[in-house]
C-alpha cells in the first residue's frame, strides 16, 4: 500500500483546530497532552495527524524540561 502524501490543507485546518503553542501553565500542558492521548487512541493516523503529534510532544517535553527538570544548570 502507498504511503498517503501529506496534505498541507488538512494539516493547516488541524493547526486551526488545536492552536498549538508553547505551553505557560500546567493546565495549558494538560491540555496538549490529552490532544496526543486522543491522537494515541485513533487505530491510525493520517500523515497531518503524526506531524501535529509530533509538534505537539516538543512543546510539552519543552514545558516539562523547563519547569520538572531534576538537573542543575551551572
Amino acid at each position: 500500500m502507498a504511503a498517503k502524501a501529506f496534505n498541507l490543507a488538512s494539516y493547516r485546518h488541524l493547526l486551526s483546530e488545536v492552536h498549538p503553542q508553547l505551553p505557560q501553565t500546567e493546565a495549558e500542558n494538560e491540555r496538549l497532552i490529552q490532544m496526543v492521548r486522543g491522537l494515541q487512541d485513533k487505530a491510525c493516523l493520517s500523515p497531518e495527524e503524526r506531524e501535529l503529534t509530533a509538534v505537539l510532544l516538543v512543546l510539552i517535553e519543552k514545558f516539562e524540561d523547563e519547569h520538572y527538570s531534576t538537573t542543575k544548570s551551572k
